[in-house]
């Protein structure tokens, strides 16, 4: 169980507005159909969003993400956020302070099926926020329903 409110979510692309928003396009379910394995995916983006507790005692938070059977990634290393942060939410009246960040990959290797997993790991402790299983799609049955002509007859006459 976190101590704090994270989430993760995979999506196709993130967009960073010049007001500073940031658009995240085509967020992705929780299974995809892979293509051929091993391949690639375009596009792969990742964003973290964190609410810390004001008065929480946190020092270190990094962010990143495994592909299965291939990397880990770091998204981001929040050391030196964390107290400006909880700092400008406190003078702001703000209940918790908000950390976000993201990663992109492009284009991301798919070494196998399995699960790409988003992590956070605060002060030496590691936490799974957000998932995306790689799947492959459903085969398509070989044999087709016989004409009805021929489909056994559910009464006798």
């Amino acid at each position: 169980m976190r101590p704090f409110p994270v989430i993760a979510l995979f999506c196709e692309d993130i967009r960073e507005e010049k007001t500073g928003l940031r658009t995240l396009i085509g967020v992705l379910p929780d299974n995809v159909i892979a293509g051929s394995v091993p391949g690639l995916l375009p596009k792969l983006f990742c964003y973290f969003h964190i609410h810390l507790d004001l008065e929480s005692d946190v020092r270190q938070i990094k962010a990143r993400i495994k592909f299965p059977g291939g990397p880990i990634l770091e998204a981001a290393n929040f050391d030196e956020l964390i107290e400006a942060t909880k700092a400008e939410a406190k003078a702001q009246g703000t209940p918790f302070a908000g950390l976000m960040a993201h990663i992109g990959v492009v284009p991301a290797p798919i070494q196998q099926l399995g699960r790409i997993e988003a992590f956070v790991e605060v002060d030496g402790t590691e936490y799974l926020c957000g998932t995306l299983n790689l799947i492959q799609p459903a085969t398509a049955s070989i044999a087709s329903a016989p004409p009805f002509g021929q489909s056994p007859r559910a009464s006798a006459d």
